[in-house]
Order: C-alpha cells, then structure tokens, then sequence
C-alpha cells in the first residue's frame, strides 16, 4: 500500500519518510536575468548555489535558459569546497530539427559553442557531486567562451534541482 501524494492528509507521511531516509531535494530558480558583457572570468551565478555538508552525495540537474551572441556564446564550470569531486556534463536539443549536442563528463570548466544564437536556447545539466570533508557551497559559474561587448545572460527561470543521494 502506497502514499497518496494528492491527499494534504498524507504530507506528513511523506516528510516523515523522506526524513527517516535522510532523503532531501531543494530547488532554486533565478528570480531575475543575470548578464555578463566582455568577459572570459568564471563567475558565481547569484542564485544557483546550495550548500555542502561533510561527505554529501548529491545528484544535481539544471535547465538553464540562455542568451548570447554567436561570438560570446558562454562557459560553464563549478566553484565547490576543498576536496569535493564533480563530474558533468550537459546537452541541448533544437526542436524541429535532428540537430542535438551534448559534450563528454566534464571535472572542469568547459565553453558551450553554438549556444549563441541571438535567441533564447535551453541547456540541460546533469551532475553527480561527492563532497569531502570540507562543508561549503557548490555554485555554478558561468561567463562568455569569446569576450565579446555584447550581454551574456542567464534567464529568469532558469532552475537547479538537487537530490541528495548519499
């Protein structure tokens, strides 16, 4: 006999149960564009953070709306405590098309070439984050791949969702 997650009645079972399991999923949505103009320097994006306890396992997913130029396009990497691992990677897909991309598990920061195209695109981020003994924050970060004086943003909207594993 399961949970009926449409019952109000049964919101408790189901914390209950997630905190008996040490189960815990946060969400974080940008409230407001973030731009970035001439600029090739990693930098923390203001809402896509969430803290590190001492050897935590997460397993991380993000939909981020993108706009940029097809000179800037944009780079995307991680700022995370000492001793934490991250491995990542990320696609896109173009509706209407076969076109789709997706790079190899990243550890380190990487550009995302053809994101730029003076329209809005969709990047979906998968991640799987081990911590060490270090607490701290992990941050997306993110600046354009080609300084470019042209604005770079990262959309309202856009959202991580993070389930901790371990």
């Amino acid at each position: 006999m399961g949970i009926n997650l449409s019952n109000p009645e049964n919101s408790a079972a189901v914390t209950d149960h997630a905190a008996n399991y040490g189960l815990h999923t946060l969400v974080k949505r940008k409230s407001a564009d973030e731009t970035v103009n001439n600029s090739t320097t990693l930098q923390n994006d203001d809402d896509l953070v969430f803290a590190l306890a001492a050897n935590e396992v997460w397993m991380v997913q993000l939909l981020l709306l993108i706009d940029s130029s097809t000179v800037a396009d944009i780079r995307f990497g991680w700022a995370y405590p000492s001793g934490c691992t991250i491995k990542w990677s990320g696609t896109d897909y173009y509706w209407g098309t076969t076109n789709t991309s997706a790079i190899p598990i990243q550890t380190n920061a990487v550009d995302i070439p053809g994101i730029g195209a003076g329209s809005v695109k969709g990047w979906w981020v998968a991640a799987i984050v081990i911590n060490g003994s270090t607490a701290g924050n992990l941050n997306l970060q993110w600046c354009q791949a080609t300084a470019e004086v042209s604005d770079t943003k990262l959309l309202a909207n856009s959202c991580l969702v993070a389930s901790k594993v371990s």
